[in-house]
């Protein structure tokens, strides 16, 4: 699964109006046996930063500094043992001044993109 998540690994649970606990998506994700790509692809967790370039998109330096836009992947339960991911190239893309649009000098979009090449084997 890929998408803007609107949350991170920060721990601890989130504010809400309701009489029980309510969870980020992220603490979803996890406790639903998904792996988050980018902690797997070894680095600083800052390195993975996408959001937020002001609203506009004219901000002068890109302004990321959050990591809520993120790529899953989790084994399969139909099959025995399921996949496990082995090996991940991730990159943050729209975040280099060159990816400003001209003339006008604005930022592909409010976030930057994710992309990631996953390595997944069965075991044996």
């Amino acid at each position: 699964m890929l998408g803007d998540f609107n949350s991170d690994d920060t721990p601890g649970l989130p504010t809400c109006d309701l009489a029980v606990p309510c969870f980020t998506s992220y603490q979803v994700m996890t406790a639903a046996g998904f792996h988050d790509a980018w902690l797997h692809r070894g680095g600083k967790a800052e390195d993975g930063y996408t959001c937020c370039e002001a609203e506009d998109l004219r901000n002068d330096e890109s302004a990321h500094y959050r990591r809520i836009d993120q790529v899953w992947a989790r084994g399969s339960a139909n099959h025995y043992g399921g996949p496990e991911l082995r090996g991940v190239r991730a990159d943050v893309l729209g975040t280099e001044q060159s990816d400003r649009s001209v003339p006008d000098g604005l930022w592909p979009s409010d976030h930057a993109s994710v992309v990631a090449d996953m390595v997944l084997r069965t075991p044996k």
